[in-house]
């Protein structure tokens, strides 16, 4: 399994290759279709090669670049079921900010309206349980963890690895991942829950560096006292 991570503004989209092809989840910030594109030609990732596309959530800074991608690779676009319209209909959704500074981005949002402006796409395949994805050729499931927004997914392969979207936020500032932002704390608080019983070893968010086991153990404590509020 090889594992390669862009970073596009502050928010990660991740390449994986398995033995039938490369699944990329998330799509990033939107209009920049040109740096993604350079990075797969540096990498040798050809487009026909890419058979999915998986959507952790629907937030501007995820789906970005998504209706370009399709477009170039075709691969079959996943998304939960709850967040489908967002994307076919792009509306700008903004997340419920829990932190000073997450409070801050919030008021500035009119500042920045017209950079969050993505194209509309429909969706292939939604999501509402959890769903294998070994008949695409990949070793892995995609696991509903709501909690940042109601239909947020993350995608946990047979190894541990698991890519959270932003279930998680490995920020250089805190010594924490919670998210800054947070529809339902209680929500979250389950899906992590969740990702730790079914065996999540390594995580791979949507915003800042992957981290290990340990990191998300640290972090447990701290949400529920949150979750309590």
């Amino acid at each position: 399994m090889n594992t390669l991570r862009l970073k596009l503004g502050n928010a990660n989209i991740y390449f994986i290759r398995s033995a039938v092809g490369w699944m990329l989840i998330d799509t990033g910030i939107p209009k920049k279709s040109k740096k993604i594109l350079g990075f797969m030609r540096k990498h040798n990732i050809q487009p026909c090669k890419i058979q999915l596309i998986v959507i952790t959530h629907a937030h501007y800074d995820h789906v970005g670049n998504l209706e370009y991608l399709k477009f170039l690779t075709n691969a079959r676009i996943f998304i939960h079921q709850s967040e489908a319209d967002i994307i076919e209909q792009a509306k700008l959704v903004l997340p419920t900010p829990v932190t000073p500074v997450a409070k801050l981005g919030i008021r500035m949002f009119s500042f920045f309206k017209r950079r969050m402006k993505f194209t509309p796409v429909k969706a292939d395949e939604t999501i509402q349980y959890k769903t294998d994805l070994r008949p695409y050729g990949f070793s892995a499931s995609i696991i509903p963890t709501p909690g940042h927004t109601e239909g947020s997914i993350s995608v946990m392969f047979e190894n541990g690895n698991t890519f959270t979207g932003d279930a998680y936020f490995n920020l250089k500032f805190t010594s924490h991942v919670i998210p800054p932002f947070i529809n339902d704390k209680k929500a979250l608080l389950h899906s992590w829950h969740l990702l730790n019983e079914n065996g999540s070893k390594h995580f791979y968010p949507g915003h800042g560096k992957p981290f290990d086991f340990n990191k998300f153990l640290k972090s447990f404590k701290r949400l529920e006292k949150i979750s309590q509020k």
